[in-house]
Formats: structure tokens, sequence, C-alpha cells
């Protein structure tokens, strides 16, 4: 059972470049549909096809396809939910953005050394000539 099919993600650019191929049987049927479009039209129909090319192309291939249970959402109805046996757990936590932290949190989180007062970051772009730079492009 795979739920929140809908919320899933892809590396990189490959929404965008990805396309997913298939042939109607008919003269000049060939199709490609992009990612993000496929994933529009039907939330769980990616993951399909990512299961499915990846299993090895014996005969059993369509059986197994027909155990697996694809949902958008985290709505699953009780009589599948009564039949799961074992469930994966998450490998990693979601990090939390910065943003989502407290004031305490951040106080609280601790520090290797702290910086001197006297300690000053210097802007090195602005400190340089604009004459160098044109220079160094050249």
């Amino acid at each position: 059972i795979v739920i929140n099919s809908r919320h899933i993600a892809m590396r990189e650019e490959l929404w965008r470049t990805f396309t997913f191929s298939y042939h109607t049987g008919y003269a000049k049927g060939f199709s490609r549909t992009p990612a993000w479009r496929l994933h529009s039209m039907e939330p769980t129909m990616m993951i399909e096809k990512a299961v499915y090319s990846n299993m090895p192309g014996f005969l059993l291939r369509r059986k197994y396809m027909r155990r697996l249970h694809i949902y958008p959402d985290e709505e699953v109805p009780p009589e599948i939910i009564g039949n799961v046996c074992d469930q994966i757990q998450q490998i990693q936590k979601v990090p939390k953005r910065l943003d989502e932290y407290t004031a305490e949190e951040i106080q609280a989180f601790p520090k290797l050394f702290d910086w001197s007062e006297e300690y000053v970051i210097e802007n090195i772009s602005a400190d340089k000539p604009k004459d160098t730079v044109k220079a160094a492009k050249k």
C-alpha cells in the first residue's frame, strides 16, 4: 500500500524534463507525456509506472502489480488497512526550516565559538576597483 502519492518529489529538473512514453498500437500512435502533466492528470500513475518498469519482466509481474494499492491521499479503505501486517518506517526526520524555530530554541542551540567584538567580515567585491574587474574579464 502506498499513500500520499500526490505529494511525491523528483530530483532537479526531472518534473520538466522526464517523459513517460507509450504506444497506442495504431499507426503513428507513439506518445510522450511529461512527468508534471501525467502527475496532474493521475497522481497515482507515476508510482505505478516506476514500480512496473523496475520489476523484472517475468509472468508474475502483472499479478504483483494487482497487489499494489496506491492512494493519492491518506484515505485508505478499512478493509485494506485491516490486512496490513508491517510498515516501512521513515528513514530520516524532515528538518525544520530556520523560521520554524522559536527564539528560545535558537538561543539554546550550542555554539562552537563566539566571534569577538572587533571581528568584521568585509565585503571583498566592494573593495576592488571596477577597472580591475573589467581587466580580469578580458
